[in-house]
């Protein structure tokens, strides 16, 4: 959350949101406690299992055809390297929209009136006014 926050705010008329570090930990404790440290960790819970799941079951499928019916077969290194780029790009269509939607529920403060209140908000708010390219 602090990295986020940090890398989120820029100066608007000669004044900064976060100066370093230990600004954003102090601001984020004495205004939103515990709690705000840990904004998006729902939305990375949830998604996490669903897009290993992928990347390693489309690994294996892509290692294990390359192995097969490729020229690469004989370059074992090779068919590793690609079967991970592969899968790769398959469960990057999981895990892009948990980490914008991560991201999103980071930079918020709470004590601002904060727009998402929970992952799935954040995802149906995400959708209906940017569409698919906002996640």
């Amino acid at each position: 959350t602090c990295q986020a926050r940090l890398q989120a705010s820029c100066p608007t008329r000669n004044t900064v949101l976060y100066r370093n570090l230990w600004h954003v930990l102090r601001q984020t404790w004495m205004l939103e406690g515990l709690p705000g440290f840990y904004r998006g960790i729902g939305a990375t819970i949830v998604g996490s299992a669903p897009a290993n799941c992928l990347y390693l079951t489309s690994y294996e499928v892509s290692r294990d055809q390359l192995m097969a019916h490729s020229p690469l077969a004989s370059y074992p290194v090779t068919c590793h390297l690609t079967a991970g780029l592969l899968a790769e790009a398959f469960s990057c269509i999981l895990w892009v929209p948990i980490d914008v939607i991560k991201e999103r529920l980071q930079i918020q403060q709470s004590y601002s009136g904060a727009s998402y209140h929970s992952s799935w908000h954040a995802l149906q708010t995400i959708r209906k006014y940017e569409g698919l390219r906002g996640i």
